[in-house]
């Protein structure tokens, strides 16, 4: 039973639309709709008596709550004690079922450079949370691309076993595939400089037969040239962009842009131009 304060009814009826083989599914999984413009009200009693009428009901083996700082109001120690108090009374009415947590981690920092372990440390109000949770499973975006799907998830914590290797995974419509070429050196680099994806030849490439172009047409492109995404492509396409020396906008048309040219290449163009009127 996922116990959420997320998604509304249409964002939920999409996702599992898109879900394969999800046949079935009724018999196994139940999904709370939007509670209320509040949100959880874990402290209010009949809030708390109908979630465990739902509970004895459904009898899952499993409880996903999402997300933790929609049941507590505050990161302080004296709320995360009382929110836990109160779930605890919830999961009472399923003695034998587990309890999943989602939480968010605090605004990163620049010093941030944890890995493994240490990842605890980034959730918000982690002493307390942490101390309770038998387990703890930190995921983050695998870069700060719009467009890359791929998150990174390592196990931070876990009392009845192993830690175990992090791991890759690609975020579809509802469910999440491996990812077994995922590059952790690259992502460990975290802040570190890089050497940019777009080079400056890839964008003269681009503009090599065609002086002039649509900016979408030149971004379809530079994607293909240097293998990038559509956003990094008209990231590197802006006037004012990385590559703002050597790229204008056109004189007449804001949609369309070109190579700058050099001032020998302009003398020879007007040198051409002039003869032909002649």
């Amino acid at each position: 039973m996922i116990v959420q304060n997320e998604n509304g009814l249409t964002r939920l009826h999409r996702d599992f639309e898109q879900i394969p083989n999800s046949d079935g599914l009724d018999d196994w999984l139940r999904v709370s709709a939007f509670p209320s413009y509040r949100g959880f009200e874990f402290a209010n009693a009949y809030f708390r008596a109908d979630l465990k009428a739902a509970l004895r009901d459904f009898g899952p083996q499993l409880v996903i709550v999402d997300p933790w700082n929609n049941v507590t109001r505050d990161s302080m120690e004296k709320d995360f004690l009382e929110a836990f108090e109160r779930l605890r009374e919830v999961m009472a009415e399923v003695p034998d079922a587990a309890c999943l947590i989602l939480h968010h981690l605090r605004k990163p920092r620049s010093e941030d450079r944890h890995r493994g372990r240490s990842l605890a440390n980034l959730l918000s109000g982690s002493y307390v949370l942490v101390s309770f949770c038998r387990s703890v499973m930190v995921m983050q975006p695998a870069s700060d691309d719009t467009e890359d799907a791929r998150v990174v998830l390592t196990p931070a914590k876990n009392n009845d076993g192993e830690l175990g290797k992090r791991t890759a995974w690609e975020r579809k419509a509802g469910w999440f595939e491996p990812v077994t070429d995922f590059n952790f050196e690259e992502f460990d680099s975290g802040n570190a400089k890089r050497e940019p994806k777009v080079k400056e030849e890839h964008v003269r490439q681009v503009f090599k037969d065609e002086r002039w172009q649509p900016r979408s047409k030149a971004a379809k492109s530079l994607m293909e040239i240097a293998s990038v995404g559509r956003s990094c492509a008209y990231e590197a396409l802006k006037w004012n962009g990385p590559f703002s020396e050597i790229l204008s906008e056109h004189p007449t048309n804001d949609d369309w842009l070109g190579l700058k040219q050099s001032d020998s290449e302009s003398e020879a163009n007007a040198s051409s131009e002039s003869e032909q009127a002649s």
